[in-house]
């Protein structure tokens, strides 16, 4: 297999919309592993060429399991990526904090985008505060202290692998929203919608028996479960004891901060 692969060249020079983050490619999960990574342009063709020591896979800088390099390559950012592709945190935010430090003064609002692409939808926040009393906003709070700690004279920088492994871990144990199946189906008609609604009335069900869940601490569903691979098992509740701990580490309050009139 040659390592000239045209699809694997490199990003063309003094690109400063994509550079360095258009040098990471997406990689599919390895072997029992559920994360797509992210490896370079460098670790790709080298994975594909007939000098690969272990071939068609590449090692992530997050520093977990090899990842399988795709023939088709893609680039490795929440944009580009595909329907079915559940991105590491850990390598979103060693691409974002690496593409963020490029200049001489790191660029805050690389950083804050990053984290603008892990927030939960609206609706999802909104049903985690009102359902079961959950902030939604707790992740952002912690990554943003970590951020500023980093960025403001303190001796880890913004891409120390700590920092980078941290900020990973703490996006990996957000909060998640667990709908159950027939509100998910179809919100309009589910059980919850009042009987007395007539069938012309518009009505969204505002999800009561959700569940508060956290991705990385609980069991999820492998191989065996066929179709239903990749759902939650048994479900470990959220905001779990990880945001709890780092919370406390960087001085952040594990409540929703009161807000004037709007939500934050």
């Amino acid at each position: 297999m040659s390592d000239t692969q045209p699809a694997l060249e490199p990003a063309p020079p003094g690109d400063a919309t994509t550079s360095p983050a258009a040098e990471y490619l997406l990689a599919a999960p390895g072997l029992g592993a559920r994360d797509c990574h992210a490896v370079t342009r460098t670790a790709a063709a080298q994975a594909l060429s007939d000098r690969a020591i272990v071939p068609g896979r590449a090692a992530p800088p997050c520093g977990g399991p090899l990842a399988r390099v795709l023939l088709q390559p893609v680039r490795f950012a929440h944009a580009t990526a595909p329907a079915w592709a559940r991105l590491c945190p850990t390598c979103t935010w060693h691409v974002a904090t690496h593409s963020a430090s490029r200049a001489a003064a790191p660029d805050r609002d690389l950083l804050e985008a990053e984290l603008a692409a892990w927030g939960p939808p609206a609706a999802t926040t909104a049903a985690l505060r009102r359902e079961l009393g959950v902030d939604a906003d707790l992740p952002a709070r912690i990554c943003r202290a970590i951020i500023t700690r980093s960025l403001t004279g303190y001796a880890e920088e913004i891409t120390d692998p700590r920092i980078v492994a941290l900020l990973g871990t703490v996006t990996a144990h957000r909060p998640e929203l667990l709908v159950p199946e027939e509100c998910g189906e179809d919100s309009s008609w589910c059980g919850h919608r009042p009987a007395e609604l007539p069938d012309s009335a518009d009505w969204t069900c505002e999800f009561p028996a959700a569940q508060a869940a956290c991705g990385a601490c609980s069991v999820i569903a492998g191989p065996w479960a066929g179709e239903w691979e990749g759902d939650f098992d048994i479900a470990v509740g959220a905001p779990c004891g990880v945001l709890h701990a780092v919370a406390d580490r960087y001085g952040v309050s594990r409540t929703q901060p009161a807000t004037s009139g709007k939500e934050a």
